[in-house]
């Protein structure tokens, strides 16, 4: 280390030429660096919500859930299935791999679950939604003691 200092310190253009060049190569990268406050990413998550008032988890996960995960289970490009019974609702999480063609998978699994027939008639229609990761960037709440 001590011998590129002193040899820099010997040979000033040398060391003058690198300063341009680094200073040169910052200024191009600076100006081609894309910067998002809420960077957009790609959510490979649908999700299946399905209401079944007064209905337990169990009858939930028999009812619901497995008929669901059942018919879902031939669309291409899924990396995990995740279910959740709970009470009067169940809730089927799809993750697909990175890089599929989201929107044709909702389709997909839109048309397998709309393909369901034998949910019980007390069930409401699922719904089936993209997560989104998309988020509020400004709130604001103005107040006072004074009249509209």
């Amino acid at each position: 280390m001590n011998g590129m200092i002193s040899w820099m310190a010997r040979n000033g253009v040398a060391a003058n030429l690198l300063m341009v060049f680094m200073l040169v190569a910052g200024i191009t990268s600076f100006f081609q660096i894309t910067v998002m406050l809420f960077p957009e990413q790609d959510e490979n998550v649908i999700t299946i919500s399905v209401m079944y008032p007064g209905a337990s988890p169990a009858e939930v996960e028999e009812s619901i859930i497995r008929r669901i995960e059942e018919n879902v289970e031939s669309v291409e490009e899924i990396l995990d299935i995740t279910s959740v019974a709970a009470e009067n609702m169940g809730t089927v999480t799809v993750e697909l791999v990175q890089g599929a063609d989201t929107m044709r998978r909702l389709d997909e699994i839109t048309s397998e679950v709309d393909q369901i027939t034998t949910f019980p008639v007390d069930a409401e229609e699922p719904q089936i939604n993209l997560r989104s990761n998309s988020q509020r960037a400004l709130q604001l709440v103005v107040g006072g003691n004074t009249t509209e």
